[in-house]
């Protein structure tokens, strides 16, 4: 898997997440580190989070059973092996 891919992933499934641990907008935006805005936009699909957000997300809500239905491996191992492989590029 690829940075975009699991940006990708993790924004179309970012609401999912959030219903999932029960935290509203407000909740979620400061946990995350986004505005209540930027979270709207993107649980809307109209904007995708970045990197570092997306990080903070797979770190954060690791043991979170929507992240291992979406993603074939443990969400910080993922990172970490994506983040090590674009460094070899």
């Amino acid at each position: 898997m690829q940075k975009e891919e699991l940006i990708d992933l993790l924004s179309k499934n970012i609401k999912l997440i959030r219903l999932e641990n029960d935290f509203t907008q407000d909740e979620m935006s400061e946990i995350i580190g986004l505005s209540k805005k930027s979270l709207i936009e993107i649980e809307k699909g109209r904007k995708k989070l970045n990197w570092s957000v997306a990080v903070a997300i797979c770190a954060i809500f690791n043991k979170s059973k929507v992240m291992n239905l979406v993603l074939d491996e443990k969400p910080v191992d993922l990172v970490s092996l994506i983040a090590l492989r674009e460094r070899e590029k």
